[in-house]
């Protein structure tokens, strides 16, 4: 019962909190972006370069207040 309890309450806290984020017909838009490099250096037989670059764009749009 206490669980039950527990569960209910947080989900309506989130819900609550959730739902009172931003007004109608506005738009979210943000993300990230990131980059690395690599180069092996050593005197291995196998060398290498690595190049990562990784962009994660995030667009939102609310249709109700």
């Amino acid at each position: 019962m206490k669980f039950f309890f527990i569960l209910i309450t947080t989900t309506l806290i989130f819900n609550f909190k959730s739902n009172s984020q931003i007004t109608q017909d506005n738009w979210l838009v943000g993300g990230s972006a990131s980059f690395s490099s690599l180069k092996s250096s050593s005197e291995a037989v196998v060398q290498f370069k690595q190049t990562n670059i990784q962009i994660t764009p995030l667009v939102g749009y609310f249709l109700m207040d």
